[in-house]
């Protein structure tokens, strides 16, 4: 089994580092990607992504810039509400590869 994503986009606006218990940090990083197809206006929408990174790569990835284009891979984690067991799975793209595109 396979459960990997690799992503290219850009950062819309300053990520939001988080500490949590035990000093452990976690930052996520919201992106735009572009498309591959025109709307019914013949636009090109943009999907919003956000992304989690966690530890070291959590204090790199907060000292990104928005407007900056970057790669991410990783792996999708999805999260059942313990409280409501029937109800659909939240998906969150948890990354382990950072990569600023210049």
């Amino acid at each position: 089994m396979l459960n990997v994503f690799c992503i290219s986009g850009t950062v819309i606006n300053k990520p939001e580092l988080t500490v949590m218990p035990y000093d452990i940090k976690q930052c996520e990083i919201t992106i735009a990607v572009k498309r591959p197809y025109a709307n019914a206006q013949g636009i090109y929408e943009d999907d919003l992504i956000t992304l989690e990174t966690w530890r070291g790569l959590a204090d790199i990835a907060s000292l990104i810039a928005p407007g900056t284009r970057i790669n991410a891979t990783g792996r999708v984690d999805a999260r059942i509400n313990e409280k409501r067991p029937t109800e659909r799975p939240q998906y969150a793209f948890v990354t382990t590869r950072l990569d600023i595109v210049s």
